[in-house]
């Protein structure tokens, strides 16, 4: 399967796709006619596995920013509120 056919089969751009299937070292395993030159033909199995890899990267990754931007709100919190007390409040009242 070409490049360009993984990515319209499975939805993820075609620049994308290059990238992972360049980060996960997949190697073509022939190459086709195409209408202007001959092009690599790569193993859909593989194509796949290096589509799911690059998610999981991407998804691994915003978690962790996420995280970390959590623990960034959290410590902006904790300041303000040091700063800031709450009043005493009269039972009484």
């Amino acid at each position: 399967m070409i490049l360009s056919e993984a990515s319209e089969k499975y939805g993820m751009p075609l620049d994308r796709l290059c990238r992972a299937v360049s980060a996960a070292g997949v190697e073509p395993v022939g190459e086709k006619q195409g209408k202007r030159k001959k092009l690599k033909d790569y193993d859909e199995k593989k194509l796949v596995d290096a589509m799911v890899a690059d998610y999981k990267r991407s998804f691994l990754t915003a978690k962790h920013t996420a995280e970390q931007n959590k623990i960034k709100a959290n410590r902006v919190i904790a300041i303000y509120r040091k700063d800031h007390p709450e009043p005493i409040r009269d039972d009484d009242d």
